[in-house]
Formats: structure tokens, sequence, C-alpha cells
């Protein structure tokens, strides 16, 4: 194996122990003499290497074997990711502290401690994530790593925002901003959250001219950063930090930015609603549904774009039938499946959901399971009597039994619905 491997993998595993370069070589030779072993450009002794896994805790042949990490490992990173996205620090803690232990772990430590130190800073652990970012400032500093120094300002930021020292959370985030110049290509996200960060330090400490003045600078960067609900809901939080200062001209112009934009995101969703009309109305008069299709896939994704899941669960509902109507079952399915993560479970468009689902058991060939979905679905629209919607749900199974080649039971249904429904209108004095 190439040297250079070899001291990859004793820097990757010192980064993991949170061991300096001094702290390894203590007894056993120089601190430069390590650095030269991590960078390739020297050759350790086999004595010399075997102190440095004794001090590292791993055996000897964890820098000699190739070493590429298990399927269990690999899923073990993917749920602590999760568990950072889902805000579930405590779990992910734990997780990503069982992962750096592990043996496996070495390859991906750098971005596993990123994650810790994230949990450090929410869950309130203030001496870890200070150590931690000591250790990882230092590493970036010795390789001139500008993204992971910026990092590195942005937490000091808001270790200090957290201990409302608003004045060195301003200073430390403007370090980050400065420090991220140097990287040639910058993430957008992370320049947009410094800006965020830097504007409501300042609006905190009563300068809502430079507040405003930075989140006027953001705005070159929602595109790539942020959803536009979510550049309301900063400014309006930033109104929110004027007025608390009593600085009420400015809580006025973020607060007319915030509702602005609300405005916009309401405007856009209308736009897309007469859109998803535009393309049920081409479904319902023309012969070919692919147009139809066509403008509720585009209205999908653009309701999903600007936040809007209700309206996007909704729109995705409506694909799914059109699919199923082209007999595109696995093209309606996975509408269906969009709608079902995104229209909320109180929503009343749930059981036209639980419609659908029968329909396409029954395309599969899950009669059993269609039937009873359809038969719940119809017994609770005639329950609350919504007799169109219930007479809706009666065609649905009558087609379910058409596809299991039931033909008179399901013109038997069809029959008795129209009947029944009529009946019903009629009694309610519906001239028919």
């Amino acid at each position: 194996m190439e040297m250079a491997i070899i001291g990859e993998r004793i820097k990757e595993l010192r980064i993991a122990r949170n061991m300096t370069q001094v702290e390894l070589s203590e007894g056993l030779c120089t601190s430069s003499m390590i650095s030269q072993i991590e960078s390739g450009k020297a050759r350790p002794s086999y004595q010399m290497l075997s102190e440095i896994a004794d001090r590292l805790q791993v055996s000897m042949e964890y820098f000699v074997e190739d070493s590429k990490p298990n399927q269990e490992y690999t899923t073990a990173c993917r749920a602590a990711k999760m568990a950072v996205a889902g805000r579930n620090y405590t779990q992910a803690a734990e997780l990503i502290q069982l992962l750096l232990n592990s043996q496996k772990s070495q390859q991906d430590a750098v971005p596993l401690l990123l994650d810790l130190l994230v949990c450090y800073l929410e869950l309130g652990k203030r001496d870890l994530a200070v150590r931690l970012i000591e250790m990882l400032e230092r590493e970036a500093k010795q390789n001139d790593e500008y993204a992971m120094l910026a990092r590195m300002h942005q937490h000091r930021g808001t270790l200090h925002a957290q201990a409302r020292d608003f004045r060195k959370a301003a200073l430390e985030i403007q370090r980050a901003l400065d420090t991220l110049a140097h990287v040639e290509k910058p993430d957008p996200h992370v320049h947009a959250r410094l800006l965020f960060q830097l504007a409501e330090a300042q609006a905190k400490l009563g300068r809502t001219e430079e507040a405003l003045a930075l989140s006027a600078r953001s705005t070159a960067y929602f595109k790539h950063a942020r959803k536009i609900s979510d550049q309301a809901h900063t400014c309006l939080q930033l109104a929110k930090s004027a007025s608390e200062h009593a600085q009420h001209r400015q809580a006025i112009l973020f607060a007319e930015r915030a509702r602005h934009l609300s405005d916009v995101v309401r405007q856009r969703v209308e736009g897309e609603r007469c859109r998803m009309g535009r393309a049920l109305w081409f479904a319902r008069n023309r012969s070919s549904s692919e147009e139809a299709r066509n403008l509720l896939q585009e209205t999908v994704r653009r309701l999903h774009k600007l936040g809007n899941l209700e309206e996007a669960g909704l729109a995705a509902l409506q694909l799914a039938r059109l699919h199923l109507q082209a007999d595109d079952v696995p093209a309606a399915e996975a509408a269906r499946a969009q709608a079902e993560r995104w229209i909320p479970a109180a929503h009343p468009a749930r059981r036209q959901l639980q419609a659908l689902q029968g329909r396409l058991d029954g395309k599969n060939r899950r009669f059993r399971q269609g039937k009873r979905l359809l038969q719940e679905v119809a017994d609770h629209f005639y329950d609350h009597r919504r007799l169109f919607e219930w007479e809706e749900a009666v065609s649905d199974l009558a087609g379910v039994y058409a596809e299991e080649e039931n033909y008179r039971k399901a013109s038997r249904l069809l029959l008795q619905a129209r009947q029944q429904n009529r009946g019903v209108l009629f009694e309610r004095g519906v001239c028919l």
C-alpha cells in the first residue's frame, strides 16, 4: 500500500480521536515527523507504526489492509444524517459517537464530526462544542481548508448568539463571510445562511439599517438558498427583532417585505391552481390526456418548489387519476405516493387517496383489498350524505368488479347507486 494512503488513515484516525500532532508524537518523534508521515513524504519504521497504532487504539493491520465501510456502517451513517435532519439531536449524537468509535469510521471522520458539532450546539453542550470547534479549526488552518474554517467561525457565532452576546456573534459571522471569500466556488446555501445570521445579529443589536442592507444583499442567493416562504419567515423574524428594540420604522419595513413575499407565494399558488384547472379541462374535452398530464406534472413540480406541499399533493392526486385513466399504472402509483406524502393526515382528500389506492389495487389484481378500501370510502361518504362522492366511490368499486370480470355485479352496483342517489335527491326537493 502507498505511504500516502497510510498517512491519510493516520490523519483521519487522529482527528477522529480528537488528538493533535503534538499529542500523537509525544515521546515518540517530532510533530513535524508526524506531519510528513501524514502527507506521505516520510516512511515510518515498523516500531513507530506499531506505537502509532497503539496510541490511536487500532490494530496495525488497519493501516495496511484495504478498509472499505460495509453496508451496515453505511446504513448507520445515513441513519445519523437523517436523525440530524429530523432534529433528533440526542439520538444522532449517540449514533455518531458509536460510528466514530467503530473501526470503519475513519474514512468519514470529518463529516461525522461536523454533524456531531451541530448536535452539541443544538443540545447546549457548550464545552464539548468549543473543544470540537478548536480541533477542527486547527486542522482547517493547517490544510488551508477555507470552507471548513468559515463553518467554524459560523458555529462560534452561533455559540455567542446562544449566550446573547450578539456583538461577538456578529464579529464571528463577519469573519466567516471574509473567510468564505477565499473559496473559489462557495456554497450558495452557506453564503445565504451567513448573511441571514449576520442580519439577525445586527437586528438584535438595534442596527436595523445594517440588517436591512444585509437582507437586501442576500436576495441574490434566495434562488439557491431558500424557498420564498422561508424568506418571508426570516423577514418576519427581523421585524420582531426591530420591534423589540423600538425601531418601529424598520420593523414596518421588514413586515411589509414579509407580506410582499407571502403575497408572491399566494399569487403563484393561484396561478398553479389555474394551470391545474386548465389541465383538467383538457382532460375532459380532448381525446388525448397527454397535454393535461404534462401540465399537471409541471404544476406539481412548481408547487413543491414554492413550498406549498398541500397544494402540490392535491395536484399530484389529480395527476394520479389522469395516469390511471390512461392505464399508466406505474406513473399513477408514483403520483399517488407523492400525494400521500404531502396531503395532511386530517385533509378531506385523504378519502379520495384511499379510493385511488383501491382502484390501483384492482389494476394490480389485488381485488379483495381494493374492494375493501372502496367499500369503506363509499360507506363514509354515504354516512355523511356526500351523495355525489358516494356515487363516484361506488362507480370505482364497480370498476374493480369489472377488472375481476364480474360484470353482472358491476352493472348491478352502478344501477342501484344511480337509483338510490336519485331517490335521495328527489326527497330533498331536487327535480330530476
